[in-house]
């Protein structure tokens, strides 16, 4: 080839060679773009791995965290049927005890009348209230038993 012969010749020769030296850069380069394509489709599968894995994980542990926190309210729900349990009893035992005292002092006074003749005087007193007491602990007392029961499962 022979030698440019004007300026617009020399520049259009080099910018030939300088396109040339484009092209060989871009050739180079789609290599290293695959490259890089591979290792980022690589990394979202990693990734993708690692999420399912993460969610797998924290499923388990939503799982443990749900068993727990119904084991603990089964045990306070128990614990406050057992104390409703234990208190019902109280009140039942005081009832009966009020009511045995009353049954006891009734009968007392009354021989004591009979002994001793009308000195010993009692406030008059209707026929029904100890009975009252008896129906009103006998209420309760179902009442919290079907309670208890219903919370068991046993109905």
């Amino acid at each position: 080839m022979t030698d440019p012969t004007t300026a617009r010749e020399a520049l259009i020769a080099e910018v030939i060679g300088d396109l040339a030296k484009l092209l060989g850069q871009a050739e180079a380069l789609a290599p290293m773009l695959d490259e890089a394509c591979r290792s980022l489709l690589q990394a979202d599968e990693q990734l993708r791995k690692t999420l399912a894995d993460f969610e797998c994980r924290m499923a388990t542990i939503t799982e443990s965290a749900k068993i727990r926190a119904m084991q603990h309210l089964a045990l306070q729900i128990d614990k406050a049927a057992t104390q409703s349990v234990q208190l019902q009893a109280q009140a039942m035992s005081r009832a009966a005890r009020t009511a045995f005292d009353h049954a006891l002092g009734d009968t007392l006074q009354h021989l004591l009348r009979r002994h001793l003749g009308p000195k010993v005087s009692s406030p008059p007193r209707h026929s029904f209230e100890p009975w009252l007491t008896h129906l009103a602990t006998l209420a309760a007392g179902s009442v919290l038993t079907w309670i208890l029961a219903l919370h068991r499962g046993c109905v």
